[in-house]
């Protein structure tokens, strides 16, 4: 992945994840490992080679550029939304316009909205939640206390022979269960802290790993109280 950014000079995240058949969040995640080496930067949208200097807007700059175009991209994508769904929201000014047009849709109700980013994003979208007549409290569980993280995740592996046996023996390991199998593949249901996810991810990809599908993370408070 190193090499294909340094090839490229910018590489989007979701370019990476089509070229190397990976979900974003996985690609997410190996971009920061890659940070932390000094072989890439992180920068808004993907990464750069890290000798590249690029410059990056501001939030606030980012958020008065193509506003009409952000704006019919967040009622596209708010109108997809079905109550009982997980919704993820990465950080940026069309994440704020997409929040801002979940807040109208009077018909949603249990929707999960799993973010992140820097603290002024995080209380811009939760000031926008807290107006939805169905909420009765939002909480960010990374600063509320001990709490426990769960994702669920589908992955597709094709292989024989060796190959094949390594996969179930880690699948084993990992308390990964098969839920669909052909005489050429597994699709294994793995569920746990996105970290056990992760790696049982990175240790497919040199079984034959396919595709991917995540549900988003799902948290609560520990303890006998409720957030």
């Amino acid at each position: 992945m190193a090499e294909e950014v340094e090839a490229v000079g910018f590489a989007r995240v979701t370019t990476l994840a089509e070229r190397f058949g990976v979900s974003a969040v996985t690609v997410r995640s190996d971009l920061g490992v890659l940070e932390s080496e000094g072989r890439l930067r992180r920068v808004r949208g993907g990464a750069v080679p890290s000798g590249m200097l690029r410059h990056e807007p501001t939030l606030e700059q980012a958020a008065t550029e193509n506003q009409p175009q952000k704006a019919a991209i967040a009622r596209m994508a708010a109108a997809m939304v079905q109550p009982g769904q997980c919704v993820i929201l990465d950080v940026g000014s069309t994440t704020t316009a997409i929040a801002r047009e979940l807040v109208e849709r009077r018909d949603l109700h249990d929707v999960t909205i799993v973010t992140n980013g820097p603290p002024q994003v995080i209380d811009q979208i939760e000031a926008q939640l807290e107006r939805l007549v169905p909420v009765h409290k939002v909480t960010d569980l990374t600063t509320a206390g001990p709490h426990v993280e769960r994702e669920l995740a589908l992955i597709k592996v094709t292989g024989t022979g060796e190959k094949r046996v390594e996969a179930l023996r880690l699948a084993d390991i990992f308390r990964a269960r098969p839920v669909d199998t052909t005489t050429e593949s597994f699709i294994f249901e793995i569920t746990g802290p996105p970290d056990k996810v992760d790696s049982f991810i990175a240790l497919m990809r040199e079984l034959g790993l396919v595709e991917v599908g995540r549900t988003g993370i799902v948290g609560m408070m520990r303890g006998a109280q409720g957030a």
